[in-house]
């Protein structure tokens, strides 16, 4: 092979690269991101801890985590009653993504094994489903 035809072939793999590592970073960077619990973060004993008040420590402390499993296309428990603020997550136990489906909340995919998180601002009854199994149903009810 004569070295223009080299060229030209290593030309062609050099496109061919530039083309799928083009692709690839697309893909992976505007994939939509998970909602995940934010780990607290240690506190060094010479940092200042702001003083919260005793509604203010009461209100945090009140705050409760609920799960909702979601696995073999159902949801368990189908309906879940929970306080103004708590958080309900949602874990995905199939081996298909799923993405919730509320009126005006919801809506990421939740890859296996993955979760997803909502906290409800008012009490009231808050129902969904899954997006691709819309007969798969459940209930929130924030009180």
């Amino acid at each position: 092979m004569d070295s223009k035809m080299s060229k030209k072939v290593l030309a062609v793999i050099a496109a061919v690269l530039l083309i799928f590592t083009g692709y690839l970073a697309f893909t992976f960077l505007s994939a939509p991101k998970q909602t995940e619990p934010e780990m607290e973060t240690a506190v060094s004993p010479t940092s200042s801890i702001p003083t919260r008040t005793p509604e203010e420590r009461q209100m945090i402390e009140a705050v409760k985590d609920y799960i909702v499993t979601i696995k073999n296309n159902s949801l368990d428990p189908t309906t879940i009653t929970v306080k103004v603020r708590d958080q309900v997550f949602w874990e995905n136990k199939d081996t298909v993504a799923h993405k919730i489906a509320g009126e005006g909340w919801g809506g990421l995919s939740i890859k296996p094994e993955g979760r997803f998180m909502q906290s409800f601002e008012k009490a009231g009854t808050y129902k969904y489903s899954l997006a691709d199994k819309p007969e798969v149903t459940g209930t929130v009810v924030v009180e």
